[in-house]
């Protein structure tokens, strides 16, 4: 059963938070925080390899503060900058490995890449000719080539790369594919990496498929690629069975490369091997989640199944129920682990009216697929026939009315009698009670009702996840701490009971062993925020007060709405932080997009150490972002009264003002530009504009703010300098391309006009 719990158990989290003492905590030797622990390069690989983008980039980091030259480390980490769509980041990190390393062709491969997706295509075919030098045959060389002379609109010579690694057909359906993205995109925002599976891209074109080399970017190259190459092109020459020799035969280090297993599936899938095919494929995805090859090679697996299947479904159409139960019992047994199958069986059993022998292979189906749409409606439809009482009261239940529910379940088990054996159905009758009991807050009967059904398999983890919540919200913190950490090594992808296991143990452990629990969870999920959270608590009730606010940080970077709850506020005014830390919390409630608590964090601080500049500026900035430019206009120019050179503030700059996300440096001045240019006092913008030039002449934001205010004042010629200059200095700024592109129109506008006048005069 599922169950809406989260409202609950955050009121349940906020309370544990604030029953914290400083009798729970002891102390400390100190150290430094956030130390890598051994192994971070193999988690980065884990996280880079799973599409974690973000954190491969925290363990690569980690990585490089100890070994700084590590090659492997230095190679992955501008491959994380550019799948995050940090193409600056990534070019400076290429560039640089291209200094140490210049004969390695694959820096420049990524200098190029990165450089296109930064629209400065001349510069990409540049250093894609620098790679072409190195490695003449490299596939990405003059795929990168050919779609910079698209782009650049040099067709021929851009047909002409493309022919070097395409067919005449592959190329033919990539331009038809090209012309749809220019229809809809047009000219700037094509995308080099895809947005999710099936939606294409340049690094997954479907003239690729299968193999999809630019989806291997990152991965390590497995030496010499001839056979590689030769076993796929046996592949593409449709000779599969000598394909799948040839992919066997290879080295190790190629056959375990992600380029060589998939290799090998596909191969096995045409050769008809689809048993074989389908255990690579689910192996690869499992290490490598959004590789496009085993995503498309798992569904074609499915496709060859259900093909399989025919002869069965057609039995089953036509009503000859025995034939079709022995060919679905079949490939039950060749394919064991095919939910369909057991679902198909179990409605045949429907059919001959044996609901008895269809329950168990139902749950068998969704045991393999919970999400299987047949399984769940077969056991509907048995409790609707054979248990209408359970019937009914799982519809209650759906609907939320848990009063109803936990009737109809106690009816139908208190029917049952007490000395009935524990079937199937009755754990689940059980289960269900439990949970309704929980939906009407009846936390003691709820946990009496789990219990019951905790040592069955099927049940284990929905039974020890109510047992936890339950004891969690009576704050009997130790035996939530037993359930739910059972819960969470049944199912460690259910992230929302990390944050209840990790303030249990809190409550309930010794600090030692908590802190032990929070630096291990950090070593296997470094985003974990429950985690940082507890260690700040840690920490500052054993008197580190500065470490304890550090974690406090990072913890609200990652989720500030859970980490700052009401009740944690309350907190923050009962331990009587200093303005300092307010404005802290404050920033990191700004750089999270949260402005109106970040308001309210700013005010709290004013209020504490009232006419602190850096407080002005965050109430300055805070007031702006929500629209109310005259007050911040108030608090900047209060701010600037006080400190004539407040610090700059570094702020990342989304997709509606950029081609890919970056940072931005930004100050008072150019704030107050912008307020001023918001409220439409033109004038007033430029003048801060030009304050903040004379300070910081390379600064795009400068040029950017005065390009639009310029444009309103019809300075033709001043915003276009300005907003070209903007994209000299940061070609990411869209903000300036759309800016430029206005200007450009109106100048053409002006002299239509100019030239109509003239035709008017001459007549």
């Amino acid at each position: 059963m599922k169950f809406s719990w989260l409202t609950q158990y955050r009121a349940a989290l906020s309370a544990c938070l604030l029953g914290l003492t400083l009798a729970n905590c002891g102390t400390v030797t100190p150290r430094t925080a956030f130390v890598s622990p051994p192994g971070d390069l193999r988690f980065a690989e884990e996280r880079f390899n799973a599409g974690q983008y973000d954190a491969a980039e925290y363990y690569l980091k980690k990585v490089l503060m100890t070994v700084p030259d590590d090659r492997r480390a230095l190679a992955l980490l501008p491959w994380s900058y550019f799948y995050q769509d940090r193409f600056d980041k990534a070019l400076l990190a290429f560039s640089k490995l291209h200094s140490n390393y210049p004969k390695d062709p694959d820096n420049l491969v990524g200098m190029g890449w990165s450089q296109f997706s930064l629209l400065n295509y001349e510069k990409a075919v540049e250093t894609f000719e620098k790679a072409e030098k190195l490695a003449p045959d490299n596939f990405q060389v003059h795929k990168g080539k050919g779609f910079a002379y698209l782009k650049l609109f040099e067709h021929e010579k851009a047909l002409a790369e493309l022919g070097k690694i395409y067919t005449p057909e592959e190329i033919e359906n990539i331009m038809t594919l090209w012309d749809e993205w220019r229809a809809g995109n047009g000219d700037a925002l094509l995308k080099v990496v895809s947005d999710g599976p099936g939606i294409p891209a340049l690094f997954s074109l479907p003239a690729e498929h299968p193999r999809y080399p630019g989806a291997l970017l990152g991965y390590p190259a497995p030496g010499d690629p001839k056979l590689l190459n030769q076993a796929w092109k046996l592949f593409t020459e449709r000779r599969y069975k000598k394909a799948a020799g040839a992919f066997q035969a290879l080295p190790y280090e190629q056959a375990s490369s992600l380029d060589g297993k998939n290799g090998l599936a596909w191969s096995l899938l045409r050769a008809g091997e689809i048993k074989p095919a389908e255990e690579i494929f689910l192996d690869i995805q499992r290490n490598h989640p959004k590789f496009p090859g085993a995503l498309e090679g798992v569904r074609e697996v499915e496709k060859a199944k259900l093909n399989k299947a025919a002869y069965a479904q057609y039995y089953f159409e036509n009503g000859k129920y025995r034939i079709a139960g022995d060919k679905y019992k079949e490939l039950a047994g060749h394919f064991p682990n095919w939910p369909h199958a057991y679902s198909q069986l179990g409605r045949i059993e429907l059919q001959t009216e044996a609901p008895d022998k269809a329950q168990p292979l139902f749950q068998k189906a969704l045991d393999m697929d919970p999400a299987n749409a047949t399984a769940r409606a077969g056991l509907s439809a048995i409790k609707k026939t054979s248990f209408p009482e359970l019937f009914q009261a799982d519809e209650a239940f759906k609907q939320e009315d848990y009063l109803s529910a936990a009737r109809l379940y106690f009816e139908y088990i208190d029917a049952q009698g007490k000395s009935a054996p524990l079937t199937e159905t009755l754990a689940q009758a059980y289960n269900s009670l439990a949970w309704s009991l929980y939906g009407k807050k009846q936390y003691r009967m709820a946990i009496g009702n789990f219990m019951k059904t905790l040592d069955r398999s099927d049940l284990r983890y929905e039974s020890a996840k109510g047992a936890g919540l339950s004891y969690f919200i009576l704050e009997n913190f130790e035996r939530a701490a037993h359930f739910l950490n059972i819960a969470d090594g049944l199912r460690p992808d259910q992230k929302e009971i990390a944050p209840l296991l990790d303030w249990s143990l809190l409550r309930s452990a010794d600090p030692a062993v908590s802190e032990k629990h929070f630096k291990q969870a950090l070593a296997k999920d470094p985003l974990r925020y429950s985690a940082y959270l507890g260690l700040g608590w840690i920490y500052y009730k054993r008197g580190k007060p500065d470490l304890g606010v550090e974690y406090f940080l990072k913890s609200i970077s990652l989720d500030p709405d859970f980490a700052l709850t009401p009740e944690f506020m309350k907190m923050l005014d009962r331990e009587r932080f200093g303005w300092q830390v307010y404005d802290r919390l404050g920033w990191a409630y700004y750089h999270r997009a949260h402005y109106d608590k970040a308001l309210e964090l700013f005010q709290t601080s004013a209020q504490r150490q009232p006419g602190k500049s850096e407080t002005l500026k965050g109430l300055g900035y805070a007031s702006y972002r929500l629209g109310k430019y005259r007050e911040a206009i108030a608090f900047l120019q209060r701010c600037l009264a006080g400190n004539a050179n407040p610090f700059p503030m570094a702020e990342t700059v989304g997709k509606e003002n950029a081609i890919a996300p970056f940072k931005l440096l930004t100050s008072v001045q150019t704030t107050l530009g912008r307020s001023y240019y918001k409220l439409g006092q033109y004038p007033e913008a430029v003048v801060y504009f030009n304050l903040e030039l004379g300070q910081h002449p390379n600064w795009p934001e400068v040029h950017d703010g005065l390009g639009w205010a310029n444009l309103k004042l019809n300075r033709l010629a001043e915003a276009r300098a300005a907003f070209n200059e903007a994209l000299r200095l940061q070609p990411l700024l869209y903000s300036a391309r759309k800016g430029l592109n206005e200007v450009k129109q109106a100048l053409a506008e002006q002299q239509l006009q100019t030239s109509v006048s003239a035709e008017e005069n001459g007549k």
